[in-house]
């Protein structure tokens, strides 16, 4: 028969983050239930998330300029 690969993803409760940040990721959605959801799951993982309704308002964050 077919073997099957077990993936495993760590998980993290409120009580017990990540010792250090995974980085940094920007969600953009214009459904705030989406993306507050994407965002809530993100930090459990570890991840400073940013969260935008549009990109217009991610490309008008200056943190996120260049040049």
């Amino acid at each position: 028969g077919a073997s099957r690969k077990e993936v495993t993803m760590p998980v993290f409760s409120e009580r017990s983050p990540p010792e250090q940040s995974q980085g940094q990721i920007c969600v953009v959605d214009d459904d705030e239930w989406v993306a507050d959801s994407l965002k809530s799951l993100l930090e459990t993982f570890g991840y400073d998330v940013r969260s935008y309704s549009s990109g217009a308002d991610f490309l008008a964050d200056d943190r996120f300029r260049v040049g």
